[in-house]
């Protein structure tokens, strides 16, 4: 009956809506009040100004987005040195390392 339930895309959704929801909850649930309010949000250095950190977030996005393109190019073959997941992943983390 479950996997029955699961075949619509419609019962997927609604499912994986579910599992996020209480996961939200158990995260609301275990942390500490004084870091509710900003659980979750990327907050830039309190010391840069607003088009800095403009500048900033149009950066990182840019670097995001060429090396996503880069990764998932076809005709690059196999020159690639390592895994598409990690080269986003180390660029998403750089990017946070730079704004906060």
């Amino acid at each position: 009956m479950i996997t029955r339930l699961l075949s619509s895309p419609k019962h997927r959704v609604l499912l994986k809506w579910a599992t996020e929801l209480d996961r939200a909850g158990i995260a609301y649930l275990l942390s500490s009040e004084t870091i509710r309010g900003d659980l979750g949000a990327i907050i830039p250095y309190k010391h840069l100004r607003e088009d800095q950190v403009f500048g900033l977030e149009f950066l990182m996005t840019f670097m995001l987005v060429a090396v996503v393109l880069s990764v998932i190019d076809t005709t690059r073959g196999a020159r690639g040195l390592g895994s598409a997941p990690l080269a986003i992943g180390l660029s998403i983390t750089a990017g946070i390392c730079c704004i906060s």
